[in-house]
């Protein structure tokens, strides 16, 4: 166990953190975190996100229940309470009126070992997550513990740019509540037009009246959806606002037509035009079949479109009836690039046999990529891993474990996904699944040639330049879990001895 207790600046040091990395190999026990209060209540409050519960103490029925992002204990004067942020933690249980626990891990003890024996070793691996306790005045709604286990949740995230004049301002918002107990819950574009998407919700069960909801600019058409953003009815807007009223708990999701202050550069792209060589794609029980992967292997030509569009980059994908080629394989080729002010040019491509390296060079300025394998897993926490073969549909696995495989994401950007891969002779194989891969890099304006590296274990789908000033934004942190480094743990415990 390594765990830090942690204050942050600002209204973030209203709560105490504690950040934890868990190696959990422990059998038959759960781990939870304890928290003896000096408030006491029979009655604790429970946020289920879409509203809130009050529970009594554990009873035999009842002694795990679930919660989302936090749960309160108040005096019953009202006064003071404590609420437990558990952002990624959602069970818990209350032996006594003072008294909350946080269920981190649990590993279940086998009174039959033949009988779900895989059971024996849940949980067990390599854990990293963040609770918080938080104290309040009043209850929780004077508190706004929504709000607090929110920040918690959801932190800022910083990224960096290329200096640029600002046309925005030092400050930008693009919509503002007058309410604290109105949130928003959701920001999106429409699944079908150009709109914005947002979702408002009630957080305190109450009525509210006379909600503003503030835009940045003016409102050219506002109306109510539901939450498969189909038309209900029109909303009446003043300009740069709308007013709502709310039931308690209520959702509301609004599309709009917002007139922007700005307009970011659009987008340039031209495809590039490639030497095929290879037919990555073969149809359903057809005859004739692809050759993406050595055995015979091949993407389901029926599952892509004529294009692939990824962060607002088109790839134009080649021909699929037939035979014909539609893929390169990579074998040095050099290829001329479009004419144009471009600067970045993009590979739709994945590679056969694992992840592997190669050289490409534009104009002979060389860069290398490490272009991901186009099935397996591109991410999984740490994974057990069980003697001898375990059926895929397997509801008791009674293999010995032999270890436990380290977690990872692999970092590119997926563009294209299917659920299966095409087998050779037309069959399909099953929840084997199958990639392309978006890489992208800055190339100087007035390119001519892209060499590809001399390695056919590499395969390019399309090619596109492109003028797009948009990817000069890069995070200055992960923006989700990021598993570099980590090794694999070797297994401490006697399973022979598991109860």
């Amino acid at each position: 166990f390594i765990q830090t207790i942690r204050l942050s600046a600002g209204e973030a040091g209203d709560r105490v953190e504690v950040a934890n990395h868990v190696d959990w190999q422990s059998t038959a026990c759960a781990l939870k975190a304890a928290f003896p209060l000096t408030v006491s209540n029979p009655q604790a409050t429970y946020n289920w996100e879409l509203g809130k519960v009050e529970r009594g103490n554990d009873d035999p029925k009842k002694f795990e229940v679930p919660s989302h992002e936090w749960f309160d204990l108040t005096d019953p004067d009202g006064d003071y309470g404590v609420s437990i942020l558990c952002p990624k933690k959602y069970g818990s249980d209350k032996p006594a009126d003072n008294v909350l626990r946080l269920t981190l891990l649990y590993t279940p003890g086998m009174k039959n070992a033949n009988d779900f024996h895989e059971q024996a070793t849940q949980d067990w691996g390599q854990h990293d997550f963040i609770y918080g306790l938080y104290g309040h005045r009043g209850d929780w709604r004077q508190g706004r513990s929504d709000g607090v286990a929110a920040r918690l949740d959801q932190p800022m995230f910083v990224f960096r740019t290329t200096s640029h004049p600002g046309p925005l301002g030092r400050r930008f918002s693009l919509l503002r509540l007058n309410s604290d107990t109105v949130t928003v819950r959701a920001v999106k574009l429409a699944e079908d037009s150009d709109q914005v998407v947002i979702r408002l919700q009630e957080l305190d069960g109450r009525p509210e009246k006379q909600v503003q909801v503030r835009f940045a600019d003016i409102l050219k058409k506002a109306s109510e959806v539901n939450g498969l953003e189909q038309f209900l009815h029109p909303l009446h807007a003043s300009r740069d606002r709308l007013t709502l009223d709310f039931t308690p708990c209520q959702l509301r999701s609004l599309a709009l037509t917002l007139q922007s202050p700005v307009k970011l550069s659009p987008l340039v792209s031209v495809p590039v035009a490639l030497p095929y060589n290879l037919a990555a794609f073969a149809s359903r029980n057809d005859a004739v079949h692809g050759d993406f992967a050595e055995d015979g292997s091949a993407l389901p030509a029926e599952s892509i479109g004529n294009t692939v569009t990824s962060g607002g980059i088109e790839f134009q994908i080649g021909p699929r009836t037939g035979s014909q080629d539609n893929a390169v394989r990579c074998q040095g080729q050099t290829i001329p690039l479009p004419h144009g002010n471009f600067n970045r040019l993009y590979l739709l491509a994945a590679a056969v046999d694992g992840d592997t390296k190669g050289q490409f060079s534009v104009d002979g300025r060389p860069f290398t990529l490490e272009i991901q394998n186009w099935t397996g897993r591109i991410g999984s926490w740490d994974n057990r891993v069980f003697v001898g073969s375990v059926p895929a549909l397997s509801y008791n696995v009674t293999n010995a474990l032999e270890r436990i495989a380290p977690g990872f994401i692999k970092r590119a950007p997926l563009a294209w996904y299917c659920d299966h891969r095409r087998l050779p002779g037309g069959g399909d194989a099953i929840y084997s699944y199958s990639y392309l891969f978006r890489y992208g890099v800055d190339i100087p304006v007035g390119a001519q040639t892209l060499t590809l590296p001399n390695n056919p274990r590499i395969r390019v789908l399309a090619v596109t330049v492109a003028h797009n000033d948009n990817d000069a934004a890069i995070p200055a942190q992960p923006l989700y879990d990021d598993f570099r480094g980590r090794s694999e743990m070797p297994l401490r415990a006697n399973l022979e001895k598991v109860p």
